[in-house]
């Protein structure tokens, strides 16, 4: 039978397709506060805003006649016909947001115009009205949502940890400040301010508060125009990526979007200028006109359809391809010297305390002018784009033996052995290998009694590295080295958020962290086996692309991860000394699966008497 459901009914499920979270709450919220013409938005959350959101703004405020009917569904403001969705020049207009924040919690509001003696003050419970009464409160509007999902348990049960939804509201809240440099805003998280923005329109300023310093203080400021649109855009040099889009982020007409559109033009500018998979830093604001976009493709607004891509691909491209050619683009000796030490910039009275430094390191320093010596491994470093010299890693103190222990692991593995294949059968024994030289300064020659062998050195070093982080994690006992002058990281709101849920992942790896500063964090302890570069660019790239529904003790998960990075850990043409070659040999020896690199290139190829007689044509 075909029946009409009960409106409290009707009213969860359409909240379901709006509101999938507390962040989903808190952009409503904020984006109407916005539209309301606010210049100082606060947002305060508790437990993730699973428990408490607030949204306080100084906007025009809601007639005490009309409180009441902005909680209906498809209510708004912002449009009246079906003309208007021609010309949206709001963030809200489909009128669901408030009804459907009210259905699935408890929702208070203070509201008052500017002509208005009193405020209203209105309590709704699940969508019913509670009360209905005039208060003493300021100009604006204050929303308190409390209890989210507390009628729809099945909702509730699907919300992940506090730290993760908080991290998602962060990540809304960093971006809107951005997008709206003329607004105040303040976020505060569980009692503490997370950032503020002095809204005075400067969006340098508002990136700088948002995402600390460090690479975003220098970013190239960049505009252009055609007859459709006009673009605005802050990004970075060439020198300076990230192994992800997270900080890629675009607005158009003030809206928080995500575009493949606009992607590809990002690609386009800086083609040829970076290793593959790595991506600048980008703000792009884009002002087009209404009547050529499509916004009302999904409730949440992030995806939106240009009427002309290749249009938007054409201006927005050619506007960044500016600066990047520009001379401000081109680096500088200074500042390659501070991007590669970016991370690791303290005054030496702050390291004080540190135990012990890599006495390796400096023994292996030349024994010339000490600031020549570090321009000269800091311009190496920037030009292999922080890759690996293998001669430096291997110039370092000796590995430690693996441990081969049995007592069982995090995962209730019981060793190393359980984790890595040994191989089916062993085709020779290294240790049995003589090293005759190498060539390309790339391959060790080598042979036995009956063969000839070229060996892959970067392979093999890739190898090693593989097996120490595989079995330091899967031990709980990593070994590590304290650090005289720790390595500086500076987060973004969303990776501060989280921090409780990776920090824990980093420690199991060997990394520990302290405190040292709002959103930054100093670590002062490394794996044993990680030179300092090696392992700031494993940290940064961890946090950077950290996904919180991944299990991180997931052997499979963790296969996954430290293969990448090893990949993009040992990248480098150096010739080896006949010492540092038997020492790569020896490492290798010591690994569970010496004969392949962790993607499963081969490390040896061998070649037989026969093999050589055939190739001259003799057999």
């Amino acid at each position: 039978m075909i029946r009409i459901l009960e409106k409290s009914v009707a009213d969860k499920i359409a909240a379901g397709e709006v509101i999938e979270n507390p962040g989903s709450i808190v952009k409503e919220l904020v984006e109407n506060s916005i539209d309301s013409g606010a210049t100082s938005i606060v947002v305060e959350i508790k437990k993730g805003g699973k428990a408490y959101i607030r949204v306080t703004d100084n906007g025009i405020g809601i007639e005490k006649d009309e409180i009441l009917l902005a909680f209906l569904r498809h209510a708004t403001s912002k449009i009246s016909d079906i003309k208007d969705l021609n010309s949206i020049a709001t963030l809200g207009f489909r009128g669901e947001a408030l009804a459907s924040i009210c259905a699935v919690t408890r929702l208070e509001i203070f509201s008052k115009t500017a002509a208005a003696k009193t405020g209203t003050r209105v309590v709704i419970d699940g969508g019913q009205v509670i009360d209905k009464v005039s208060t003493g409160c300021p100009e604006g509007t204050t929303i308190i949502v409390r209890d989210l999902f507390f009628n729809t348990p099945a909702r509730l049960k699907f919300l992940k940890t506090d730290s993760s939804e908080t991290a998602k509201i962060s990540d809304f809240i960093s971006k809107i400040a951005i997008g709206f440099p003329n607004i105040s805003f303040r976020f505060m998280n569980n009692g503490q301010l997370i950032f503020s923005t002095d809204g005075k329109g400067n969006r340098n300023t508002a990136i700088a508060n948002v995402y600390g310093h460090g690479d975003f203080d220098n970013l190239i400021e960049v505009a252009g125009e055609n007859d459709e649109a006009k673009v605005w855009a802050f990004i970075s040099k060439p020198t300076v990526s990230r192994p992800s889009r997270r900080n890629q982020i675009y607005f158009v007409n003030g809206r928080s979007i995500e575009s493949r559109v606009i992607d590809k033009a990002v690609d386009i500018a800086y083609k040829e200028r970076l290793f593959e998979g790595r991506f600048p830093i980008a703000f792009v604001f884009l002002q087009v006109n209404p009547a050529l976009l499509d916004v009302n493709i999904h409730p949440n607004k992030k995806l939106i359809k240009f009427d002309d891509d290749d249009k938007i691909i054409e201006l927005v491209s050619s506007t960044l391809l500016k600066g990047v050619m520009s001379s401000e683009s081109l680096p500088k000796l200074s500042e390659i010297f501070e991007h590669s030490r970016e991370h690791n910039i303290v005054e030496v009275e702050t390291a004080k305390d540190a135990l012990s430094y890599n006495i390796d390191t400096l023994n292996a320093s030349k024994n010339t002018n000490p600031s020549a010596q570090v321009v000269e491994e800091t311009v190496t470093s920037f030009i292999s784009e922080s890759q690996v010299d293998i001669k430096e890693l291997l110039q370092t103190k000796s590995r430690p033996e693996p441990n081969n222990s049995t007592k069982p692991d995090r995962n209730g593995n019981s060793d190393i052995n359980d984790f890595i294949a040994a191989p089916v059968n062993i085709p020779f024994k290294i240790e049995n290998l003589t090293i005759t030289g190498s060539i390309f300064n790339s391959y060790i020659t080598a042979v036995d009694d009956e063969n000839f062998y070229l060996i892959d050195q970067h392979a093999a070093h890739e190898r090693v590295f593989y097996e120490e982080f595989v079995g330091g994690y899967l031990r709980d006992n990593v070994p590590a080295q304290k650090l005289l002058i720790p390595i500086v990281l500076n987060l973004t709101p969303e990776m501060d958020a989280s921090i409780d849920i990776w920090e824990s992942k980093l420690n199991d790896m060997g990394f520990i962290l302290e405190e040292f500063g709002p959103r930054t964090y100093r670590i002062t302890e490394i794996p044993d086996f990680m030179e300092l570069d090696e392992a700031e660019s494993f940290a940064i790239s961890f946090i950077e692309n950290f996904d919180s529904k991944l299990d991180y003790n997931n052997t499979v998960i963790i296969n996954k991860l430290i293969t990448r990075s090893c990949k993009s850990a040992v990248k480098a043409h150096d010739k080896l000394s006949s010492e540092e070659m038997a020492g790569l040999l020896q490492d290798l020896a010591k690994c569970r699966n010496p004969f392949s690199c962790p993607h499963g290139r081969p490390i040896f190829v061998k070649f037989t008497p026969y093999d050589l007689a055939k190739m001259f044509k003799r057999a």
